[in-house]
C-alpha cells in the first residue's frame, strides 16, 4: 500500500511541478521577417519564411517543430509540419527559416486565376513547438511568383507541316 502511496505522491508532484515550471517561463515571440524565393526553376520555387524567435527567459529553450498552413489568394494551400532542432539562447533571438516548396502546376490547380496574376496574397499561420507548449504565429503579405512563358501555355499540336 505504502508503495503505491508514494507512486501517486511522486506523478502528482511532478505534474504539478511541470505546471509550476511551465507557469514561470514566458512564452517566446515569433514574428515574420521576410519571405523570398529562391530555387526558381519552370516548375517551381520554394518560398522562404524568415520568422524571428525571441527567447525573454533567463534560461535557453528548444525548438522543437513548425506546422504551417499557407493560404494562397484566399484558398488553402499547403499545409504541414517542419521538424527542427534550434537551440533558444536565454534572453536572444534567433532566426528560423521556413522553406516551403511551391509547385506551379499544384498552384495553377488551387488557384485558378494565378495565370492572370503576377502577385498573390498569402497567409500564413501555424505554431511553434517549444515543447513545454505552442506559440502561435500568423502573418498576411503578398508574393510575386514569376509568370509561366507564354509559349509554354499553348497547344502541343503541329497546326502546319511543310
Amino acid at each position: 500500500m505504502k508503495k503505491y502511496f508514494f507512486l501517486v505522491m511522486a506523478m502528482f508532484l511532478s505534474i504539478s511541478g511541470c505546471a509550476m515550471f511551465q507557469g514561470m517561463i514566458q512564452k517566446p515571440v515569433v514574428e515574420l521577417d521576410s519571405v523570398s524565393m529562391k530555387d526558381i526553376s519552370l516548375l517551381g520555387c520554394t518560398a522562404v519564411f524568415r520568422f524571428r524567435v525571441t527567447n525573454p527567459n533567463s534560461i535557453s529553450l528548444n525548438l522543437e517543430n513548425l506546422s504551417y498552413r499557407l493560404r494562397i489568394d484566399g484558398r488553402d494551400f499547403i499545409k504541414g509540419d517542419f521538424q527542427a532542432a534550434i537551440h533558444l539562447p536565454a534572453n536572444d533571438a534567433q532566426a528560423v527559416e521556413l522553406p516551403i516548396r511551391i509547385n506551379y502546376l499544384e498552384l495553377l490547380r488551387s488557384v485558378s486565376e494565378v495565370a492572370q496574376q503576377d502577385t498573390h496574397n498569402y497567409d500564413i499561420s501555424g505554431t511553434v513547438g517549444m515543447g513545454l507548449f505552442d506559440v502561435p504565429y500568423s502573418d498576411q503579405g503578398t508574393l510575386a511568383l514569376p509568370r509561366l512563358p507564354k509559349g509554354l501555355l499553348k497547344s502541343p499540336f503541329i497546326r502546319k507541316m511543310q
